[in-house]
């Protein structure tokens, strides 16, 4: 009995403290018959309170899928933030009901409306019909977060019910953490609402101004110890000097605000050797007086001997060196006729990949002339969809398959279309071919050509959407029109198509479904006793017991013709190396010298093994080789007996770094320079085969895989 009376006052100690916590973690409270106080939904599945199935108190909170198999739906509660800690902790209790895809809980840490970090456990797969579980994650958390969202999440279908949530950070209950005190970047705020600038149409010379600010701010920025030490808003900094380019002594004024910074200390800064050295700072523009007057063009010849050992803005990722940009600002509810922000997100970009882009060379376009060729196109832009455009087109520039807007962005979504003709295309022989095809009713054939969309010609329609698909080379480029071609916002698509010849028109129905499972296995055996391998489907440790099967093949064909869900690429040296081999070499950029870029050695791969593989191995590679894919093919090259066929890859290796902009355009670039031994360039090039090999249309149509075919007649041949 006493027992019994003190676990009875041990729960309600604990439910009333609950019910004093600000946050509804255990969804007792209720803002309608049907949603728990303070909780949000994503997704478009049913969601509502269930008081029949709880773990403890009175009800739970549950999520259906009903008839919406393909989709997702989560419950979350979300967090204002502004802690200290190192660890985010969330524990609660699952229950499921016929879940044919994965219950999870979930962590997202967001600064404003921009995901720093989302983590869930749906690669578990926990599903079917299970009573109530207790699951916990973990997630580093990062300090810059202002928002955490905590939940529940139900991808595929079925129904799951979510109840008493814990969230700790290092152990401590969240609402009992103290609030951190704000830095000195927080407490500018003075352009939170607005940068106060306006530039409609500007004169010739405000436009030069404008192009020697943008250079100046970002070389202070990455060069001055003070703003490098984060104690100053370097963006808000911006704000008050825009105003200058409308005073005729201009670079003279810019001067005494770098001078007003305060001194710093100098250090003597030498260039690595020549043959340690890919390439050098492009700063030459300093000292032109001409340009910037003798007042500016010492100063910054003076700061350029600034000592800096690490900059609040960019720091280097530990072991692959790649820039880590975390700190940068995302501004995502900006003002889209803003002519500061604008500026700002020009001037950023421009500056990051002058200063830490390793490919910055290989571009087209010298990148000193691309600042002011986008200053007066950004500043006409009125709307978010101009905006985004012009930001796709100006990350088009670094012609890097890496760098695009990526995320989910709903303007550019709306843009595109929200729909899509259900079949997947190739550019083929200069056209869009359909070559798999996922419809209801098989209105399309794979094999078909489409020529028109919605009475638009495709060689129009290419034309004009050239400047809003970046990468790397062409292949790349139309591998990503393909992905979009046939969007829309109708519901059923008017297309003419080629047919073996004869045009003919179809109404296609369309669905806001874009991704489709891979559902190639990641081995089998082909015939005449040939193994194949497919690293796109790789189940975490299953590459060793395939090796093993494959020892006594013919040979092996390696089908890189997509991206490797495991990173298998010293396991596969082991098999097929008989010694360790260098296949690749790095170049990495610096924050005590921005723009410099120097050497270092990669990993070696293989292993003294006389057992390894000494069949001929095949590798076969596309457009849809991409990064890590190229890297593995680059490794696979150096092996004995393997010959790499198929078409141009996507030419963007190396690790990335993501990239906040204003509005929230999130990007990325390719973080360090990937090349072979000898320093041949793989940045834009790519994996180039050792024999050409494309399909074509007609062998599309009779269902053959022709670069598979290619890679086993060069097996038996040998």
């Amino acid at each position: 009995m006493k027992n019994s009376l003190l676990a009875l006052l041990a729960f309600t100690f604990i439910v009333n403290a609950q019910n004093g916590s600000p946050y509804n973690f255990d969804f007792e409270r209720n803002s309608s018959d049907t949603i728990p106080q303070d909780v949000g939904v994503w997704g478009n599945y049913e969601v509502a309170t269930d008081p029949q199935v709880f773990y403890s108190g009175k009800q739970s909170v549950r999520i259906s899928s009903g008839d919406k198999v393909k989709n997702f739906g989560a419950v979350y509660l979300k967090i204002p933030a502004r802690f200290s800690g190192k660890t985010i902790r969330v524990e609660g209790w699952i229950k499921t009901e016929n879940v044919s895809g994965s219950a999870s809980l979930f962590v997202r840490m967001n600064r404003d409306k921009v995901s720093l970090k989302y983590h869930d456990e749906s690669y578990l797969k926990y599903q079917g019909t299970n009573g109530w579980k207790a699951f916990t994650i973990r997630q580093e958390y990062l300090p810059e977060t202002n928002a955490i969202y905590v939940g529940g999440i139900l991808n595929g279908s079925g129904t799951v019910w979510f109840d008493q949530l814990k969230v700790t950070l290092d152990g401590q209950p969240i609402d009992q953490v103290t609030l951190r005190e704000l830095t000195s970047i927080e407490k500018d705020t003075e352009f939170d609402s607005g940068s106060k600038f306006q530039l409609e149409n500007p004169t010739p010379q405000q436009l030069k101004n404008l192009e020697i600010l943008g250079k100046v701010w970002g070389f202070v920025k990455y060069h001055h110890p003070k703003v490098a030490s984060g104690t100053i808003h370097w963006d808000y900094a911006l704000f008050r000097m825009l105003p200058l380019v409308n005073e005729p002594n201009f670079t003279s004024l810019l001067a005494q605000k770098i001078n007003d910074l305060g001194s710093y200390p100098t250090t003597n800064k030498r260039l690595s050797d020549a043959n340690k050295t890919k390439a050098v700072p492009q700063i030459a523009w300093i000292r032109d007086t001409a340009m910037l007057g003798d007042s500016l063009s010492t100063t910054l010849v003076q700061l350029q001997q600034a000592k800096v050992k690490a900059n609040y803005f960019v720091s280097q990722y530990p072991r692959v060196g790649n820039p880590n940009f975390d700190n940068e600002l995302s501004y995502t509810n900006m003002n889209w006729n803003d002519s500061g922000y604008k500026l700002l997100a020009l001037y950023r970009y421009w500056n990051v990949v002058n200063y830490f882009s390793p490919n910055r060379h290989l571009v087209d376009q010298p990148w000193e002339t691309v600042l002011p060729d986008f200053i007066p196109k950004l500043l006409q832009t009125t709307d978010e969809l101009q905006f985004k455009l012009i930001m796709v087109e100006l990350i088009g520039k670094l012609q890097d398959s890496h760098a695009n807007v990526w995320g989910f962005e709903q303007v550019l979504h709306n843009y595109r279309g929200e729909f899509m003709a259900q079949v997947e295309l190739q550019y083929l022989q200069n056209q869009f071919v359909v070559v798999k095809s996922h419809q209801k009713e098989p209105l399309l054939q794979v094999g078909d050509v489409i020529t028109n969309v919605n009475g638009v010609p495709v060689t129009e329609w290419v034309a004009s959407k050239q400047k809003e698909y970046p990468g790397s080379n062409e292949p790349t480029r139309f591998r990503d029109m393909c992905r979009d071609v046939l969007r829309t916002n109708l519901k059923s698509l008017p297309l003419t198509i080629n047919r073996n010849g004869s045009l003919m028109d179809r109404s296609v129905p369309t669905e806001a479904t874009f991704y489709y499972e891979d559902s190639t296995p990641s081995s089998k055996i082909l015939p005449n006793n040939i193994g194949y391998l497919y690293p796109g489907t790789l189940k975490a440790g299953e590459i060793d017991t395939i090796m093993e099967s494959f020892k006594d093949k013919k040979g092996i064909v390696i089908d890189f013709r997509c991206y490797p869900s495991e990173f298998v690429l010293f396991k596969l040296g082991n098999y097929l190396y008989p010694k360790r081999v260098d296949f690749a070499k790095f170049s990495e950029g610096s924050i005590e010298q921005p723009g410099l870029f120097v050497y270092r050695k990669g990993t070696p791969v293989g292993k003294s093994n006389s057992k390894a593989y000494k069949g001929n191995v095949v590798v076969l590679v596309n457009d849809e080789t991409q990064s890590s894919a190229e890297y593995h093919c680059m490794a696979l090259r150096a092996a004995p007996h393997v010959t790499i066929i198929g078409s141009t890859t996507a030419g963007a290796d190396g690790n990335v770094s993501k990239l906040y902009l204003p509005g929230g355009v999130m990007t990325m670039i390719s973080g360090i320079g990937v090349y072979y031994p000898d320093g041949t360039e793989t940045q834009r090039v790519g994996i180039v085969p050792d024999v050409e090999c494309k399909p074509t249309i007609q062998g599309i149509r009779e269902g053959r895989d022709e670069v598979l075919e290619k890679a086993i007649e060069i097996i038996l041949k040998s």
